[in-house]
């Protein structure tokens, strides 16, 4: 089975930057979420990460730390 990635990169402030093909699981697990087309990626609250990346895992994409971006 292929694992789609999704990237993690730090920022500044009270969000992280989450990039890869999560929109419609973002959707149906109720995540609030704010587009960035720019970055290209999902801006996500910080103190949701450690659940937003166990579900990710559990649903079979592999997420990768980055440094910032």
């Amino acid at each position: 089975m292929s694992r789609l990635p999704v990237y993690i990169y730090e920022h500044t402030g009270r969000h992280v930057l989450v990039c890869g093909p999560i929109r419609d699981w973002l959707r149906r697990n109720g995540i609030p979420a704010t587009r960035s087309a720019v970055e290209r990626g999902w801006w996500i609250r910080r103190e949701r990460l450690a659940d937003l990346v166990a579900q990710l895992e559990i649903d079979g994409y592999t997420v990768r730390p980055r440094g910032v971006r």
